[in-house]
């Protein structure tokens, strides 16, 4: 049972008369639980854990530099002289830079309107020449009734504008044209993490004083009552130092904590771990990367493919992120994956300091293979042993019962 259901049921319990409970309807907990609202994104952006968590993705998805490569035969060329990689990883030609681009479309993607990020893709017949960002609030999608032939148009500030026209980042989409935000998903879980800070909130308000009530051993006038409620509403506002003082014949009683009170640390503490696990977060870094960036990234790598090539390139061209980035952030494991590679023969020295942005030194650029590996050619059919520098074709090979 998570921890919501625990607090349901903690709500019914109080409608039997059996159970032993002090949980009121007028908690601000319950009072945000009852509504059955959908919370805003400025609700849910508000919870630290869902604002954390959003935070960690999307300033590690607009960490990743995206490239485009071109086929050529049985090889692939990056293509680095393309406007449209700095767009994507320079300047946008908009207010944002290419960082807070990729960040914006990103947290759109979780808490957007409409569940994904949108950017207007500004062209000069054939030629991308900048790309705007727009928040999702402000796009408005009309589509047409068909279930299999879905067609729509998309409208800003009352402005229509084909599909084209935008590059969308879309989060479990079902039409093409609008995904499900983490707000619609889960709003039940969002709508108990929001109500659990609304009741820190209050409990902060009133400094942490319990609820209670006075008794009088004398009937109280009217004068009386009113001056010992304003002066007892000051023990509560948290923003005095004011010190309400009983007379003779006045005693106060606290109330026994509900069971939110009571369990409010370990409701948060396991909301916090459920909350993490919507967007996968783990200590794990690899295991982060590839169930919380990666998918991400290819739905990033789709839409760019889809929408940010000409229909002539999509034979040829293809977009794909540069994960290697992400690595840089620990200078270990940079500096073991590189050794690796160097020992595995499919990197060179200078292959490695070009990625480190550090200039080529000469006679660097040859594959590091051991003594004893044998080397063979595709193209002519030929193997050369290192450690005795002899060279055999396959024939020759075959003839005197030799392994290759």
């Amino acid at each position: 049972m998570n921890a919501w259901d625990k607090m349901l049921n903690g709500i019914w319990n109080q409608t039997d008369p059996q159970a032993n409970s002090s949980v009121t309807l007028d908690d601000v907990l319950l009072r945000a639980m009852f509504n059955g609202e959908k919370l805003s994104r400025e609700q849910v952006m508000a919870i630290p854990e869902v604002a954390a968590d959003v935070d960690l993705i999307s300033n590690t998805f607009a960490l990743i530099p995206c490239k485009l490569y071109r086929r050529e035969g049985d090889s692939v060329v990056e293509v680095e002289n393309d406007p449209r990689v700095d767009l994507l990883n320079v300047d946008p030609r908009d207010t944002l830079d290419a960082f807070q681009f990729k960040k914006a479309m990103c947290t759109d993607y979780f808490v957007g309107a409409n569940g994904g990020g949108y950017a207007y893709i500004s062209r000069d017949r054939n030629n991308v020449k900048a790309l705007h960002y727009v928040k999702s609030e402000d796009v408005t999608i009309w589509c047409n009734d068909d279930p299999i032939f879905k067609n729509y148009w998309i409208y800003v500030n009352a402005e229509k504008y084909e599909k084209t026209d935008f590059l969308k980042l879309l989060r479990n989409t079902r039409n093409g044209w609008d995904g499900e935000s983490i707000i619609s998903e889960v709003n039940d879980a969002m709508q108990a993490a929001y109500g659990l800070l609304k009741l820190q909130i209050a409990l902060a308000t009133k400094g942490g004083n319990k609820k209670g009530f006075l008794l009088s051993k004398k009937r109280l006038g009217k004068e009386e009552i009113l001056a010992l409620k304003n002066t007892w509403s000051s023990l509560y506002s948290n923003s005095s130092d004011n010190i309400p003082i009983l007379n003779e014949g006045l005693d106060f009683k606290e109330t026994s904590s509900s069971p939110m009170e009571l369990q409010l640390n370990q409701c948060k503490t396991t909301l916090n771990k459920e909350i993490d696990s919507i967007f996968h977060i783990s200590d794990d870094r690899e295991d982060f990367v590839r169930k919380a960036i990666l998918p991400i990234g290819n739905a990033f790598e789709t839409a760019l493919n889809r929408d940010l090539l000409l229909e002539k390139e999509k034979k040829t061209y293809f977009w794909q992120l540069d994960y290697s980035e992400l690595i840089k952030a620990s200078m270990k494991e940079r500096y073991e994956a590189y050794r690796s590679a160097k020992e595995a023969g499919w990197l060179m020295i200078n292959e490695i300091r070009e990625m480190e942005n550090l200039e080529k030194v000469e006679g660097m650029d040859v594959l590091n293979v051991g003594l004893g590996a044998a080397l063979y050619n595709t193209d002519d059919g030929t193997f050369y042993v290192p450690n005795t520098d002899t060279a055999k074709n396959r024939e020759d090979k075959e003839e005197n019962n030799e392994e290759p």
